[in-house]
């Protein structure tokens, strides 16, 4: 089994936090992010420690019947999460009412976390979201977060093999979601797609857009060449998704990067560009 773990949760804790401080960089942000990541980080680690830790690669994008998350367990990292942030000052409307609304109809969470895991099923999400009073955008956001400890379990995140179908553009092959972040290594520039929810990685063609496989239609956003992280956008699909260059930045750490991008994916909504859906991988 691959190493499931991308690295020690107190690491990634630490890169966060120092973020602070940085130009463009948001401590509100980065409080909430380190937030989330230590309640995903300390059950990911559970779930490895059992059963689920030797779980056998999928044959294809990962499916709800291979999460193994029943709504009970769902909702008590719900509720732990919860009650974290708002020991942090930073309560969430959204897991509060639905940590309400899951008391008469207990398989919200079984439902919101394959809605917004596998697909995701937007027509699921709106009728969540319109029943808690919430936004579609938050029921996205959070039943990735809720989802992404199981999605890690069930895959085994790493790196992809080369003899996996990796060559193809859109989701990855193992859970079906797309990249959240590419990175750059090595004097050709290879590139690495790592995936917005299971934390796998995999090679892909740097000349093609990474979610419709476009060859002519890539462009980036910088503020100066010497920038170690850009938006690459695709002007046939509208996507866009943040690259960082490691062999300028050194050692990546997706969550880290992502969360220090903020300011990118503001400018490349402000021109238009939209990004696929949020990162809510555990690393």
């Amino acid at each position: 089994m691959r190493d499931t773990v991308p690295n020690s949760g107190q690491d990634l804790r630490l890169a966060l936090d120092s973020l602070k401080g940085r130009r463009y960089v948001s401590e509100e942000y980065v409080d909430l992010r380190a937030c989330i990541y230590a309640e995903q980080f300390r059950l990911l680690s559970s779930l490895l420690g059992g059963s689920a830790g030797t779980a056998c690669e999928p044959s294809g994008p990962v499916s709800p019947g291979d999460l193994k998350a029943d709504a009970g367990a769902i909702r008590s990292f719900a509720a732990s999460l919860a009650g974290s942030l708002s020991g942090m000052g930073k309560p969430q409307a959204f897991l509060a009412a639905l940590l309400r609304k899951s008391e008469s109809q207990p398989r919200l969470f079984s439902d919101l976390v394959e809605s917004a895991a596998c697909g995701p099923d937007r027509a699921t999400l709106t009728g969540i979201a319109s029943d808690l009073g919430e936004s579609v955008e938050s029921a996205l956001f959070y039943g990735r977060v809720l989802a992404a400890p199981w999605v890690t379990a069930a895959v085994g995140g790493g790196v992809i093999a080369r003899n996996d179908p990796g060559d193809r553009p859109g989701g990855c092959p193992r859970c079906g979601s797309p990249p959240g972040l590419a990175s750059l290594s090595g004097e050709e520039g290879i590139r690495l797609l790592h995936c917005s929810l299971c934390v796998s990685a995999r090679e892909f063609d740097r000349s093609r857009c990474a979610f419709c496989g476009e060859r002519d239609a890539l462009g980036i956003f910088t503020e100066t060449p010497e920038d170690e992280m850009w938006i690459e956008v695709c002007d046939r699909c509208r996507n866009y998704l943040k690259v960082v260059d490691r062999r300028k930045a050194g050692a990546v750490l997706p969550l880290v990067h992502v969360t220090a991008g903020l300011y990118l994916d503001i400018l490349a909504e402000k021109k238009g560009y939209r990004r696929s859906l949020p990162y809510a991988a555990v690393g």
